[in-house]
């Protein structure tokens, strides 16, 4: 996985360290947290539909000073869409 450039805090100007957001789905499934084009749309069974949209994993830096977190998409990271 590429990497960006850790951005400076927003809130109190001090270095961020880059990580991720794990996402838990069915089964307790750990994914990395991804980022989806459009509203969101249920589907029959209340989940949301995934189907041919765009998906970008999420990158989240997390200021060493304050905890401010700062996430990005960048298209670089990004992965197909699954079918539902």
């Amino acid at each position: 996985m590429d990497t960006l450039k850790p951005p400076r805090c927003a809130k109190c100007g001090r270095g961020m360290d880059e990580g991720l957001m794990i996402d838990r789905g069915h089964g307790n499934q750990r994914d990395i947290a991804k980022w989806l084009e459009g509203p969101p749309e249920r589907g029959f069974f209340g989940w949301v539909k995934t189907r041919g949209k765009r998906q970008l994993a999420v990158v989240t830096f997390r200021c060493n000073g304050c905890g401010y977190l700062e996430s990005y998409a960048p298209p670089r990271l990004s992965s197909p869409a699954p079918r539902d």
